[in-house]
């Protein structure tokens, strides 16, 4: 198991990958990433929303024109040390969708906002690559 730190995130562990391999179909990698955290309960964490930004290829300026903030507000979440908005957060995750060309109802993003506990620490995100993606592993 790779604890693969690369991607930003200090919860991401690659199943069958080695930091001594090629990691293959590091696109496919980031998009498998990026979708599991669309689909996660509660707010985005910081670090969620810079590897969403950076993914998209937004400076956290585009971002916040897209959003209707300030690129002060999106630095200050990306550290964590001010929280992002119900709307800003499910309008950054239907952004994302809409990067990756996955559409996805309004009212399913809604649903994954229900359990908005600050204190709720991210799982431990576990992929593995089967012959064709990358995927959430033991599904």
């Amino acid at each position: 198991m790779y604890h693969y730190t690369e991607c930003g995130l200090p919860n991401v562990y690659l199943v069958n990958g080695r930091p001594s391999l090629l990691i293959e179909d590091i696109d496919g990698l980031h998009s498998a990433i990026g979708k599991l955290l669309v689909q996660k309960p509660g707010a985005l964490e910081g670090d969620e929303i810079r590897f969403l930004r950076t993914e998209m290829g937004l400076s956290q300026a585009d971002l916040g024109t897209r959003l209707g903030v300030s690129k002060r507000s999106v630095l200050r979440w990306e550290k964590n040390q001010g929280r992002v908005s119900r709307k800003s957060d499910l309008s950054l995750r239907a952004l994302y969708l809409h990067f990756l060309d996955c559409p996805c109802p309004r009212s399913a993003l809604a649903d994954l906002m229900s359990d908005d506990d600050p204190n709720t620490k991210p799982d431990i995100i576990l992929l593995e690559r089967d012959h064709l993606q990358w995927c959430l592993s033991g599904q």
